[in-house]
């Protein structure tokens, strides 16, 4: 994942005077596995962060320390989610022998990979912070067809996502493992 990161995002923004950009070494990634979700439920999954921080050489040869081109890393977020997750589906399946079948989740979008033989309903059942998010959800953008006369378009429809999911989100809790 991180090789691919390096050849697709490799830029950090240079000084004027150089008038390019420059070729990082490396990417600083941090990941760490959780073993269930917010409400107590068991739901693996990973979070894999990229510092947004790299070295690079001055004009001088001096070691300087600049920012990643964050619009390039957004353009490839997708990307390398995917991979990142193909790489924790093949890890946790491949021991114990395991398959994985794709799910729509929501029509339309990329689906969500699962393990073969696991029925979506237990899925479901298990999915309370979704179940939650469709009905807020849902609520808002009843609430913005009534005040506007009209459906939410694409960037609407971001927002009151981004409020559906801080609306649902429970607590954090902070153990260590």
């Amino acid at each position: 994942m991180l090789r691919v990161t390096r050849r697709r995002v490799p830029s950090s923004p240079c000084p004027p005077s150089r008038g390019a950009r420059s070729q990082p070494p490396g990417n600083t990634p941090w990941t760490f596995r959780h073993f269930d979700n917010r409400d107590g439920l068991p739901l693996l999954h990973e979070h894999c962060l990229i510092l947004n921080r790299v070295q690079r050489r001055s004009d001088d040869g001096e070691p300087v320390w600049g920012a990643l081109d964050t619009v390039r890393l957004y353009q490839h977020v997708v990307a390398t989610g995917t991979l990142c997750t193909r790489a924790m589906t093949t890890e946790v399946c491949e021991e114990p022998g395991l398959a994985t079948v794709p799910r729509e989740v929501t029509p339309g979008l990329r689906p969500a990979m699962g393990i073969a033989g696991v029925d979506f309903e237990l899925i479901d059942w298990f999915s309370t912070r979704r179940q939650r998010f469709e009905d807020v959800l849902a609520g808002l953008t009843d609430k913005f067809a009534q005040e506007h006369g009209r459906l939410p378009g694409e960037r609407a429809r971001h927002g009151l996502g981004w409020w559906t999911a801080q609306d649902t989100a429970p607590r954090r809790r902070w153990n260590a493992r």
